[in-house]
């Protein structure tokens, strides 16, 4: 099961986000702004973040390249209401790995999601690998990459 992240500001995406999310079979934590996402990041430990281009306070822009600073192993897909070309040119050049736009189509989010996120024997493997209070994996065993 994958621990997936959502910051948004208006309950109803959230909700509806968790809602299809959970039923995916994820496990779902949200935050309504990135501030309080930013804090719990690493206690969180999420495998994707679904992040909001527009927020209150810090915007979804301004934490992106934050939040690739503290877990830079953990994909982060943009979403958002404005779908135009100069935000999604800044959402990529800062990191992003995905930008959707609102309102979002459930199946294509769960198409990328299994393909950011394709095994969860590797991808536990990397969290243990990336933690630094666990020995990383045994001598002789690779740990995989995102890539492969």
């Amino acid at each position: 099961m994958s621990q997936v992240l959502i910051i948004d500001d208006e309950p109803t995406i959230c909700w509806t986000f968790e809602q299809a999310l959970s039923d995916a079979g994820h496990s779902v934590h949200t935050f309504a702004c990135a501030e309080a996402a930013l804090e719990e990041l690493d206690d969180v430990r999420p495998d994707v973040v679904l992040l909001d281009v527009r927020l209150p306070g810090m915007s979804g822009l301004e934490l992106l390249p934050k939040a690739k600073a503290v877990r830079p192993d953990v994909p982060i897909i943009m979403i958002t209401a404005y779908g135009d070309a100069d935000t999604k040119r800044k959402a990529l050049e800062s990191g992003a790995d995905a930008l959707f736009t609102k309102p979002i189509d459930f199946d294509h989010l769960l198409g990328e999601l299994a393909w950011l996120l394709p095994d969860p024997e590797p991808r536990e493997l990397r969290r243990r690998a990336s933690d630094r209070t666990e020995p990383a994996a045994p001598t002789g065993v690779p740990v995989p990459t995102r890539n492969g």
